[in-house]
């Protein structure tokens, strides 16, 4: 394994041990194998957490940085993320 692929893959470790500690931030021990939310307002809490690392994980090689979660009212009632 050369450096460039050494440094890679701890990057990769560092990135999964951010994303497996915001998934236990936001479900606990029991991390549900599907979930969905109507509320934006509940959303936006779970999303919070994955905010921390300020990384999306996607394997195998990257992630994609996340700006930050907020919500929009439309001024018809509804909300958005």
């Amino acid at each position: 394994m050369d450096k460039f692929q050494k440094k890679q893959e701890d990057y990769q470790k560092h990135l999964d041990k951010i994303w497996r500690t915001a998934i236990h931030e936001a479900f606990g021990d029991e991390v549900p194998r599907s979930r969905s939310w109507s509320n934006p307002y509940d959303l936006a809490d779970v999303l919070r957490h994955f905010m921390e690392g300020n990384y999306s994980y996607l394997t195998p090689d990257g992630h994609l940085p996340l700006m930050g979660v907020s919500i929009h009212e439309d001024g018809n009632g509804s909300s958005s993320i």
